[in-house]
């Protein structure tokens, strides 16, 4: 299975408008759109960053390397990544013309983190800062930045915010292999591989170190359920421990 963890740095709307506060500003009014400015990811379970940037690569050499990392991945993880950089960057693929890449699943850390937990804020510096990862790169990180980036072409504004859009992949795959054994559903990992040799296979991480735990039961059946002696993950066999015949005295 290739799991690809992705996150994007995008430039602010350009526009007139006439006050600060509660302005609603017409489309006519806006001079420039935001774009996609530069993007990493990793391949989880390798080293290295893959990173392009409008500044490096030009806007389509850029677009085009993400455009065929997301082809060959399987999976793609980030966080708020359903509603903000998957949506972004396929706004900035339909505007180029191109076909969209192969499908790939998705799992998104921030619904994963509103679905199981309580946290006082879902903010990833905060999530990070709360269970002891790796922080995220503050330093700087502000819209000042962005105009160096955007306006002035600093060069040096151009490392700080790469290096900003690469610990925030870094951090994110942190978070993933953290709460690995939470998420749900996750894509199968069994269904990636060939030559399982009859061993089960965690869904979750793919790890063989699976054991039986204890009975699953759903409304009407009983399953075999199993637990992953690496990430923790809980899975339950596919197949009913409960005929329907064995037990006439279970209603639906």
């Amino acid at each position: 299975m290739k799991i690809f963890t992705l996150d994007i740095e995008t430039s602010p709307h350009l526009s007139f408008h006439w006050r600060r506060w509660q302005e609603n500003i017409p489309a006519a009014n806006t001079i420039e759109e935001s774009q996609v400015l530069c993007w990493a990811g990793k391949w989880y379970g390798k080293k290295g960053l893959e990173f392009a940037s409008e500044w490096d690569d030009g806007f389509e050499g850029m677009m085009e390397h993400l455009w065929y990392c997301l082809d060959e991945a399987d999976v793609v993880v980030g966080f708020n990544s359903n509603k903000f950089d998957i949506k972004r960057i396929n706004a900035e693929f339909l505007r180029l013309g191109w076909e969209a890449p192969s499908p790939y699943q998705k799992v998104d850390l921030l619904l994963q983190a509103k679905k199981h937990f309580a946290f006082s804020s879902n903010r990833l510096k905060d999530l990070l800062k709360e269970l002891g990862l790796t922080p995220k790169l503050e330093d700087n990180a502000n819209m000042r930045l962005w105009m160096d980036v955007v306006f002035s072409k600093l060069k040096g504004a151009q490392k700080r915010m790469a290096a900003y859009c690469k610990q925030d992949v870094k951090s994110t795959e942190e978070f993933y292999e953290y709460l690995l054994g939470w998420i749900d559903p996750h894509p199968n990992c069994g269904l990636f591989v060939n030559d399982a040799k009859g061993k089960l296979i965690c869904p979750n991480c793919g790890s063989h170190r699976v054991k039986k735990h204890k009975l699953r039961y759903t409304k009407v059946n009983a399953y075999q359920q199993y637990k992953c002696g690496d990430c923790g993950k809980y899975a339950r066999g596919r197949n009913t421990l409960t005929k329907a015949k064995e037990n006439p005295h279970v209603l639906a």
